[in-house]
């Protein structure tokens, strides 16, 4: 239920006054401000991206930037 009425269960944002300092962000806001941090942060943790930090891109990106002779058939 928190997830889905977010409205129903406010932060105690006066326990993250301290990084305010930082300036307004997603731990400091509530209501429209947090959505709009919330919009901006989403793509960071999508599978995409998830995808792209893996071991699994590192490995296909080493494969296409491998020298020819990387690529030569065994004999």
């Amino acid at each position: 239920e928190i997830t889905t009425h977010r409205a129903r269960f406010p932060k105690p944002i006066w326990q993250y006054k301290l990084l305010t300092v930082y300036g307004d962000n997603i731990l400091t806001t509530e209501a429209d401000e947090w959505k709009r941090f919330r919009r901006i942060a989403a793509p960071a943790f999508s599978e995409v991206f998830r995808y792209l930090r893996s071991g699994k891109f590192i490995i296909v990106r080493s494969t296409l930037t491998a020298p020819p002779s990387h690529f030569r058939k065994a004999q």
